[in-house]
């Protein structure tokens, strides 16, 4: 979701950084002087799970407030502003994840030189790690140790 302006952030010189909040479960960013909110649910909603309408494009699900409203609730406590700035835009739609919910990392079999990085279903706690992991791979030939067991490498694509 997407807050309405908030006085203190629009009076601010500078921008705050994007966090990760593991006590209301969700990351939070600007967007402008608004501040963007993710949620992320214990147990999610499930959807597809018999595959992807293929008329399925980008679209979007209603607005389901009261079912992120615990995480809000917590994000308010660290944030009263939060709170008080007024919602701008709910967005409720489908986030990807792999079967096993580990990413996808590693060399593309069958296709030289191309590397995956994907099925991040959380980017802001795994993007730098994940990146340092792939480049060692790809600068010494084999992944670094223990990495087999937080992704999956045995990509069987063409």
């Amino acid at each position: 979701m997407i807050t309405a302006p908030i006085p203190t952030l629009e009076a601010m010189a500078h921008e705050v950084p994007a966090w990760r909040d593991s006590y209301a479960s969700c990351s939070v960013r600007l967007e402008g002087k608004d501040v963007l909110a993710s949620v992320y649910e214990a147990e999610p909603q499930f959807w597809a799970l018999d595959g992807i309408p293929t008329d399925f494009k980008e679209d979007l699900f209603p607005a389901e407030l009261e079912r992120i409203m615990p995480h809000l609730e917590k994000l308010i406590e660290r944030m009263p502003s939060f709170g008080e700035a007024g919602i701008k835009v709910i967005n409720n739609g489908p986030m990807c994840w792999t079967p096993d919910g580990l990413p996808i990392l590693g060399p593309m079999p069958r296709h030289e030189g191309l590397w995956l990085a994907a099925g991040f279903n959380v980017g802001i706690g795994t993007g730098v790690g994940s990146g340092e992991f792939l480049a060692q791979w790809m600068t010494t030939g084999s992944p670094p140790p223990g990495l087999r067991s937080c992704m999956r490498i045995d990509l069987a694509m063409t």
